[in-house]
């Protein structure tokens, strides 16, 4: 009796081995038993029931490893090695969580989800959860909040020091006077002169017109031809020399290299005298602007 049930044990693995393989099962003629086995026998050959049992687990567990060793990604090197890391894994056992509390059970269950890890990989998570188990946890409630550090708080870095820069800018005529800003309002109107806003293009045609590009003062009395000025362009505050030329009002900066002259309608022009090539003396503006006192 026992040798038959050992012939049906081998005919099994085959079944099995099969299966997994993708290929039909031997009919006739069964395999030698090196072809079979993945899953080891027993070292006992006087028990072969066990052999049986293990195959029976394997088999229950089939469509766990197809999940686990998906042919469709692996290559059959690959495969061969995953199939058979996962029936070992079956044959030596699965952990039993019965025996624990169902809390403890629910925790390793979701620290160790099936529907991820295949047999081997969940067999050594659970087990490795399981040990932590008959040791001592951690017991939080005795934690003493008030008797740690506090978090030491960030102190803002101090600002650097910007003497020389500032000194550097105000003795020369190509840089700003006063600190950027991009809000025009900062060079507001002098209590004795006037203020011009002009923008690239007729605010009249423009529903929904942009900020100023340049905005300029004149400082001084009104009925002075020649004084002071000032400009804000591109978020840069400049000195200025303020002139009346006939009707129009023109301002000059950057020793003389760039002007801005505005007609009595506001129509202005930017000139850049840099672009005046040697022995020339009639300069194009280089923009067009539509300025307004403001």
């Amino acid at each position: 009796m026992k040798t038959l049930t050992a012939t049906a044990a081998i005919a099994a693995l085959a079944l099995l081995t099969a299966c997994l393989a993708g290929v039909p099962a031997p009919v006739e003629t069964q395999p030698p038993v090196s072809q079979v086995r993945v899953i080891d026998a027993p070292e006992d050959p006087a028990d072969p029931e066990s052999d049986l049992r293990a195959l029976q687990t394997a088999v229950d567990h089939l469509p766990w490893i197809e999940d686990t060793c998906p042919r469709e990604i692996l290559g059959p090197t690959l495969w061969k090695d995953c199939a058979e890391r996962n029936l070992q894994a079956l044959q030596e056992g699965l952990p039993d969580l019965s025996f624990i509390a169902s809390a403890d059970r629910d925790w390793i269950e979701g620290t160790c989800p099936r529907e991820i890890l295949g047999p081997a990989l969940w067999k050594d998570c659970v087990e490795r959860n399981l040990q932590v188990f008959q040791e001592e946890l951690p017991d939080l409630t005795s934690l003493d909040v008030s008797a740690m550090p506090a978090a030491p708080t960030a102190e803002a870095p101090e600002e650097p020091q910007r003497v020389a820069e500032e000194d550097a800018a105000r003795e020369s005529t190509d840089h700003p006077t006063t600190t950027t800003t991009p809000d025009p309002l900062r060079l507001s109107a002098p209590a004795t002169g006037e203020r011009w806003l002009c923008y690239t293009g007729f605010r009249i045609f423009d529903p929904d017109p942009s900020p100023p590009v340049v905005v300029l003062t004149r400082e001084g009395e009104t009925d002075q031809a020649i004084g002071p000025g000032r400009i804000l362009v591109a978020d840069v505050l400049y000195d200025a020399t303020f002139r009346i030329e006939g009707l129009d009002r023109r301002w000059d900066w950057n020793d003389g290299m760039d002007s801005v002259s505005i007609e009595p309608s506001g129509g202005a022009a930017y000139y850049n005298f840099r672009l005046l090539e040697p022995g020339e003396t009639i300069l194009q503006p280089t923009r067009h602007l539509s300025c307004e006192q403001g």
